[in-house]
């Protein structure tokens, strides 16, 4: 499957096998910071922010609010483990990232509003200069 859209990422875990998956976010855009998700397997608990990276002018990116970042820091600052997993759009491939290795960059996107006015939205993205693509042998737990 090629990932599209968030949507297809989240149907992509929902098929793994890595344990009890508690939905904190069932929708995009349902919270502010927290995890999309908690994978719990035993005792272990995992939190997972999903995305849907996108390639341009060479750069690996991600849309994503400062909040969610902050979020990331502050489970793995607490000793717990928190991470971000994306599809990269337009291709079959997963991988995962933490909030260390996001580079701020601000954009400005026109987009058409339902009235057919042109709108300036600023845009939060974040440049990855880490990530690790997941395998078919990937086991959250163990990394």
């Amino acid at each position: 499957m090629k990932f599209k859209t968030e949507a297809d990422v989240r149907a992509w875990i929902k098929r793994k096998k890595w344990g009890e998956i508690v939905w904190i976010e069932n929708k995009s855009g349902g919270t502010v910071g927290a995890s999309d998700l908690v994978l719990v397997n035993g005792s272990s608990s995992l939190f997972i922010e999903l995305k849907l990276a996108e390639i341009s002018k060479g750069e690996l990116y991600v849309k994503a609010q400062s909040a969610q970042r902050m979020f990331s820091r502050k489970i793995n600052d607490a000793g717990g483990r928190s991470f971000f997993l994306a599809g990269i759009k337009n291709t079959k491939t997963i991988i995962t990232f933490d909030w260390r290795s996001m580079q701020s960059m601000w954009v400005q996107e026109s987009r058409k509003g339902e009235d057919g006015t042109i709108k300036i939205e600023n845009q939060s993205r974040y440049s990855l200069s880490m990530w690790e693509e997941i395998e078919d042998t990937f086991d959250p737990f163990s990394s």
